[in-house]
Order: structure tokens, then C-alpha cells, then sequence
């Protein structure tokens, strides 16, 4: 399961989560640790509109939404959630914390005996305005595939 900060223009045009140019790169990000937007990966937002001006979301307007997504996970129940940006990983994580202090280490979304890891990465629409930080949303990548990979996403300690 991937989640996304907020929908944006291209996401309102096209009523899906992800689109545009954004969507383009998560669709390369995803490919190229074996997995296809298509086929493997459900992409949600923990927010479900846009926030006015397209300005970073409140912590109020993401919790707002939080019971929607945490249902959202309760019914894919996914083997791995993708954070992509930071109302993404507050929401999932329930911090304040930025996403850049979050990324580089795996976390787990729990409720109940449900027991999720969770990898943060930047948002594709981050990379597109600061492509040199590519290569940090790469190890974020590598490290949810070798989370996968390693079974900590079938009920394995993590």
C-alpha cells in the first residue's frame, strides 16, 4: 500500500490518488523495485482533498481523515505501507516528527493484533522540485523491497 500526502491539481482532474507527473515517477519508483502501480500496489492519501492554495496540510485537517485511512488499512491489509511525505507519516505513525527524521529505518503501524511495517519516503512531488534528493528516496525504496523480501511483512518480527 502506498499513502500520499494530499491530492493535487492533476489528482483532481483525473479523480485518482498519484497523477500527473507525480504519478509517472511513483509509477518509475515502483517499477524499479519489481513492483507495478497496475498490479501489486493499492495508492491512497491520507488526506482526501486538497488543502486550500495547495499548501502543506494542518495537523487537525490530517487527523480529520486519519479514521478513513486507518480503515482503509484494516480492509487491504497490506504486507507493507509506503509513506510518501510527511501528512502521510504523521498520520500512519501518529507523530509530529518530520519525515526526514523518519526515513532510513522501518516502523509498524499497529492496531489491534494488525502489525504493518511501514518504510517513509519522500513524495514524488517533492522529488520532482528537489531531484537531487532521488537518491534518498531510492534507499527508502530498497529498504521497503528488503523488508518484503525478508517476510517482516508476513507477521515476522520486524
Amino acid at each position: 500500500m502506498v499513502v500520499a500526502d494530499q491530492p493535487d491539481a492533476a489528482d483532481d482532474a483525473s479523480g485518482k490518488p498519484c497523477s500527473g507527473a507525480a504519478g509517472q515517477l511513483l509509477e518509475q519508483m515502483l517499477n524499479a523495485v519489481g513492483a507495478s502501480r497496475a498490479r501489486d500496489v493499492f495508492i491512497t492519501q491520507s488526506l482526501k482533498c486538497r488543502a486550500a492554495d495547495d499548501r502543506r496540510p494542518q495537523p487537525d485537517e490530517v487527523a480529520l481523515c486519519a479514521g478513513h485511512l486507518r480503515h482503509q488499512i484494516e480492509l487491504v491489509r497490506p504486507s507493507l505501507i509506503l509513506a510518501l511525505g510527511n501528512a502521510a507519516a504523521q498520520s500512519l505513525l501518529e507523530v509530529g516528527t518530520a519525515d526526514r527524521d523518519l526515513r532510513g529505518r522501518v516502523h509498524v503501524w499497529q492496531r489491534g493484533s494488525l502489525q504493518i511495517p511501514v518504510v517513509v519516503t519522500l513524495d514524488p512531488l517533492e522529488l520532482l522540485r528537489r531531484p537531487q534528493e532521488k537518491a534518498q528516496a531510492w534507499s527508502d525504496l530498497r529498504l521497503a523491497r528488503r523488508t518484503i523480501d525478508s517476510g517482516a511483512s508476513r507477521g515476522q518480527p520486524v
